[in-house]
């Protein structure tokens, strides 16, 4: 595993990248997927719920039509 200058584990060597993750929610439940942003944390939901949330969305995975950056 990378370690960081202060010996910290680098987060990327330990969780795959969001959007794989991401991508992988989509797949395994059939449902589109959203990854979005919250400060300075990033996370994923199902696109029906995140209607009224306050978060920057930044791609949308759909299992049938593959990913697409909202912006």
């Amino acid at each position: 595993m990378a370690r960081s200058n202060d010996g910290a584990l680098k987060c990327s060597t330990i969780f795959p990248s969001p959007q794989k993750h991401a991508w992988n929610l989509a797949r395994t439940l059939m449902t589109p997927i959203v990854l979005f942003k919250s400060g300075d944390e990033y996370g994923v939901l199902p696109a029906e719920e995140i209607e009224d949330a306050e978060v920057e969305v930044l791609f949308e995975y759909d299992p049938y039509s593959g990913g697409h950056s909202v912006h």
